[in-house]
């Protein structure tokens, strides 16, 4: 990874974007892991590089030409009417509805308690984080897309 970073320092890249899959964060209830990214933050702040997170709170894979499959959590994966649905009543169970917010899953949670929950885990984890030793600032930005991608790309054509 390290040479990958390199690479885009050499090129006069200022930063990349990374998504940080709910799937890989939490694979139980209430228990994260962002070693790895707080690893590839810090990797990239000591090369100058400024990194975007993208709260990834949707699957990996099942799309077109995907060749990775990171699932949603099981926690969550596992209740039946949960999933997006198009106006044609079309199910994407790539990710959560937002008419599900405030359903109970797993332990009581609704999805907004466990995106609270999630966030509240990023923000401990990256507290003394967002700069490395030399100053430079690493972890600049957080994005929350709110719609699967096929939504979005058929949101953008619509315009």
């Amino acid at each position: 990874m390290a040479w990958k970073l390199d690479k885009r320092r050499e090129a006069s890249a200022d930063g990349f974007v990374v998504d940080v899959r709910w799937g890989l964060i939490e694979r139980q209830p209430k228990v994260y892991n962002f070693d790895a990214y707080k690893q590839l933050v810090q990797m990239a702040g000591q090369r100058g590089l400024e990194v975007q997170l993208v709260a990834s709170f949707h699957q990996c894979g099942g799309n077109v030409g995907d060749d990775c499959s990171i699932p949603s959590p099981a926690s969550v994966t596992h209740h039946g009417d949960v999933g997006f649905k198009d106006q044609h009543g079309n199910q994407n169970k790539a990710c959560i509805s937002t008419l599900a917010d405030d359903v109970p899953q797993d332990g009581g949670r609704t999805p907004l308690d466990m995106y609270g929950d999630w966030m509240a885990a990023l923000a401990r984890a990256f507290q003394h984080d967002h700069e490395d030793p030399g100053g430079h600032v690493a972890l600049w930005r957080l994005s929350v897309p709110v719609l699967p991608l096929q939504q979005r790309l058929a949101v953008l054509r619509h315009r």
